[in-house]
């Protein structure tokens, strides 16, 4: 009877959690595009849960914003699709040999899905890139003209100039035409191959996705023998740069990825900072975004210009040179109605948290009511030795230091598997601040191996996010197949090479 209990307690504390779980639950943020008017600061985040899905924060309080450590006034928070706002899509598209025809088709029918899904204030301009870089159809809503450009689309081409390609749709993205939306996207079709640089550098490419921050969704096509981790590594690279995602089409359907990206981009949140405590300049600055759901804390920072702009958002005006000054212009009947408004609102959050009072104190009792269970059937069983319920993966404590700080930073540190891409073997390191990777035996991921340094590289912890620096090492450390020159941030599934030792991240 007693084990009976305990089953139906667990089945109802298991739904309890998957109902919780199933809104989604703050993992990381990404910010994906600022933009500056003369008295805000616009920013496009994506707030994600584990499966890298997009969730609402709907107060806030819950997010901050600084620039260069100068804290912001949080002023508003709305999803996209809440705001009214259209949207500027450039779609690039790789016209080489190495896409066969039936992926053309296909590619040709993914943009006019998109086509035939855009808003009336929708605008859409189609590039190709092959032997050379062309506009096929320049910002339009005309649903017939952009259909017939893509109906004009071969793979005649030789070459691939995905770099050049790239460098061209943000060119076009960053035009200030009066008619296109803010918000802006490039979907890049591709396998990922660059064969002929056209006089434009990876280095070149990356720098300028990382100042322009516009978003690049890649749905990567299979392409000619050869071209799948190389392709791969790129899109991701490009990915990262830019705060995009790399779609396979290999794995997904096109209506499958079209309705991925799609929703991904309405569910964007849209923060506005007031910036008035901020100068603008014209100058390179480092904007954060931080979000807090309960325990978890998930931010992001980006590099961006704090242009002097003097275009006006009409939400707000400045006054003075206090936090004060940036509140909404209000008339003075808004004025008598705000203790009203005031009193109606303090109703309301009370409710709220009585609501998830009693919530925590049902859950806080059923949690009391399985664990005495618990220990009536732990009581029952006589002489049964105590089984010591082990760490998943059998979690090990590599980090660099005395081993009396193993157990604190197993508790505390961020669990890091490194997976051989040689036999697949895999080991998890617990991350509480920093991990030194190389031979020395005294490292917090020890790779006895000849290619790899004694100090090999470091792997640094930043709230949710990890990055990784070279330490000089003799054979370098590579991301993705690319070589790092400086520190770069890590997500999960990167392939990570310290000299010719290959291993995938996952955290």
């Amino acid at each position: 009877m007693v084990k009976r209990t305990a089953a139906v307690i667990f089945i109802m504390l298991s739904v309890l959690q998957c109902s919780v779980f199933a809104a989604g639950s703050l993992y990381k943020t990404e910010i994906r595009q600022i933009y500056c008017y003369k008295d805000l600061i616009k920013v496009y985040t994506d707030f994600l849960d584990p499966e890298n899905i997009p969730i609402n924060i709907a107060e806030t309080s819950s997010i901050a914003g600084n620039i260069d450590s100068v804290e912001l006034v949080t002023r508003s928070v709305k999803r996209f699709a809440d705001t009214g706002e259209a949207v500027t899509d450039i779609f690039l598209v790789d016209v080489s040999g190495s896409v066969r025809d039936r992926q053309l088709l296909q590619v040709k029918n993914a943009i006019k899905l998109w086509i035939s899904n855009m808003g009336g204030n929708d605008r859409i301009a189609v590039l190709t890139f092959g032997d050379n870089c062309t506009v096929r159809a320049d910002f339009t809503n005309d649903k017939s003209a952009l259909n017939t450009a893509v109906d004009g689309i071969t793979n005649n081409d030789s070459h691939t100039q995905l770099y050049g390609g790239i460098m061209e749709a943000l060119n076009l993205a960053g035009r200030n035409d009066a008619d296109l939306p803010e918000r802006r996207n490039i979907i890049l079709i591709t396998d990922g191959i660059n064969d002929y640089n056209g006089g434009v550098r990876a280095d070149d490419m990356y720098d300028e996705l990382k100042k322009q921050l516009i978003p690049v969704y890649s749905m990567r096509v299979s392409g000619g023998a050869g071209s799948g981790d190389e392709g791969i590594s790129t899109l991701n690279t490009v990915a990262e740069y830019s705060g995009g995602v790399t779609y396979d089409m290999a794995d997904q359907g096109i209506e499958e990825v079209y309705n991925t990206i799609r929703e991904n981009i309405m569910n964007t949140s849209v923060v506005e900072f007031a910036y008035n405590t901020v100068v603008p300049d014209n100058e390179r600055h480092l904007l954060g975004v931080r979000a807090s759901s309960g325990d978890i804390i998930a931010e992001d920072t980006a590099e961006f210009t704090l242009k002097i702009n003097n275009e006006d958002s009409g939400s707000y005006s400045i006054t003075s040179n206090n936090d004060e000054a940036a509140e909404p212009a209000e008339t003075e009947q808004a004025e008598t109605e705000a203790p009203a408004e005031e009193e109606e609102t303090k109703t309301e959050s009370d409710e709220n948290n009585l609501f998830f009072v009693l919530v925590g104190a049902l859950a806080l009792a059923a949690i009391a009511a399985a664990v005495t269970i618990i220990v009536l059937i732990n009581k029952d069983k006589d002489d049964e030795p105590y089984a010591a319920v082990e760490a998943e993966d059998n979690f090990e404590q590599k980090t660099v230091g005395a081993s009396s700080m193993a157990m604190t930073a197993k508790l505390s540190g961020m669990p890091v598997r490194f997976i051989s891409m040689l036999d697949n073997s895999s080991n998890t390191v617990c991350i509480a601040d920093s991990i030194i990777v190389g031979r020395n035996s005294d490292n917090g991921f020890i790779v006895s191996k000849p290619t790899v340094s004694g100090m090999h590289a470091v792997i640094t912890r930043d709230g949710v996010r990890l990055l990784i620096e070279d330490l000089s090492s003799k054979n370098g450390t590579f991301v993705n197949g690319r070589m790092i020159l400086k520190i770069t941030g890590l997500n999960s599934g990167d392939i990570v090479a310290f000299g010719a030792e290959e291993y995938k991240i996952q955290f």
